[in-house]
């Protein structure tokens, strides 16, 4: 969940997403399997981008090789810490992904499906640019008259900064006085999804806490 003012465990990383994930290098998808979202088709464009991260180290089980090898080779392409441990009877996977990424995808049908995929994983989420239609909890957010605020620890600064970016936020800096200066904008109202309505009400105090505007709509 975001905090405003006190020390944010967040980064963002896109994940650029066509036929490929890329961390540093080119790293194919996971071929289709069931309870596995599928991948993009070429060139088709990227209007939508998903947001996620799991703070805290999470353990699942695995009833069969096929199924770990295959969550294990998903969460390491969205770039999560991950390791394994063989049990007599099932195999357990611990995972984390302790900062925030973002991954681009084309159509609201993958977005779906990494949303569903990733939530089912103990991933929090945050859909950018969400569909009209969709039914899940949605903050509304805008800053129309510009905000500066002091930031004095280089560690939280770059957290705040890429958390402002994410969200589609207008930010410049400069250094002033042994401080930050950051000063951010957003004149047209963007919109984020989230998975449940805490996490809404969570990211919607801290926007206003930013002196935002925002509105929320509930699950429909």
């Amino acid at each position: 969940m975001p905090t405003f003012g006190i020390t944010l465990a967040i980064a963002v990383f896109v994940v650029s997403v066509s036929v490929q994930l890329t961390f540093g290098q080119q790293t194919q998808i996971p071929a289709q399997q069931v309870a596995h979202p599928t991948s993009p088709t070429v060139n088709e464009p990227a209007p939508q981008r998903i947001g996620f991260r799991l703070a805290e180290w999470k353990t699942i089980h695995a009833d069969s090789p096929a199924n770990a090898s295959a969550d294990l080779e998903t969460l390491q392409k969205l770039g999560c810490e991950v390791s394994s441990q063989n049990h007599a009877d099932h195999i357990d996977i611990q995972y984390r992904c302790s900062e925030w990424k973002t991954m681009e995808l084309p159509n609201a049908e993958l977005i779906g499906q990494w949303s569903t995929w990733l939530t089912a994983k103990g991933i929090e989420i945050v859909v950018l640019n969400p569909a009209a239609n969709t039914v899940q909890p949605t903050v509304q957010y805008r800053l129309p008259q510009s905000r500066t605020i002091h930031l004095h620890d280089p560690i939280e600064s770059e957290q705040i900064l890429r958390t402002m970016k994410m969200i589609g936020v207008e930010v410049s800096t400069q250094q002033h006085g042994g401080h930050l200066d950051a000063t951010f904008v957003c004149p047209e109202w963007k919109t984020i999804e989230l998975a449940t309505e805490d996490q809404a009400h969570a990211w919607q105090a801290w926007l206003k806490n930013a002196g935002f505007e925002t509105a929320h709509t509930h699950t429909h």
